[in-house]
C-alpha cells in the first residue's frame, strides 16, 4: 500500500537536491524562479540546505528499503544479501548509466556545469570521471 505522504517528502527531498545543483553553477536568486517565485531570501535558503534534502532523501529511502524488505522476507535473519544487492543493483544503476550518458552529451556540448571539472578548478579526465561515478566514488574527486 503506498503512503502519499511518504511520497510527498521524497519529492520535497528532490525538489531541495535539484534546487541546490541548479544553484552551483547558476545561482538561484538570480532567475526568474528565484528571483520573481520564490523570492531573493528564500531562494537562497533554499539553495544553501539543499543538502538537507539529501539528508531526508537518505533517511525516506532506508526506511523504504527496510519496510518493503521486511515486507518481502518477514525477518532479518531470512534476508539473502546477495539477492538484496542484485535488486538493489538492478534498481540504480539503469537510471546510473541513463544519467552518465545524458550528463556525457550535454558535456560534450562544452556546457560548463556537465564538463569533468571539480569544483576546485582541477580538470579531471573523462574517463576517470565515469570510473568514479560508476563505483560510487565520485565526491572524492572534489577533494584537494
Amino acid at each position: 500500500m503506498r503512503n502519499y505522504k511518504i511520497d510527498i517528502l521524497r519529492g520535497m527531498s528532490i525538489l531541495l537536491v535539484l534546487l541546490h545543483h541548479f544553484n552551483i553553477p547558476y545561482k538561484l536568486k538570480d532567475t526568474w524562479l528565484g528571483f520573481d517565485f520564490l523570492g531573493e531570501a528564500f531562494s537562497t535558503l533554499i539553495a544553501r540546505n539543499g543538502n538537507y534534502g539529501v539528508t531526508m532523501f537518505f533517511v525516506i529511502s532506508g526506511f523504504l528499503i527496510t519496510h518493503h524488505t521486511l515486507k518481502r522476507d518477514k525477518q532479518f535473519s531470512a534476508i539473502n544479501l546477495k539477492h538484496f544487492y542484485i535488486r538493489r543493483a538492478a534498481r540504480i544503476l539503469p537510471c546510473l548509466v541513463l544519467l552518465i550518458l545524458g550528463v556525457s552529451i550535454l558535456g560534450s556540448f562544452d556546457l560548463k556545469p556537465f564538463m569533468n571539472q571539480a569544483p576546485n578548478g582541477i580538470e579531471v579526465s573523462y574517463p576517470l570521471t565515469i570510473f568514479a561515478a560508476l563505483t560510487f566514488w565520485m565526491n572524492i574527486l572534489i577533494i584537494k
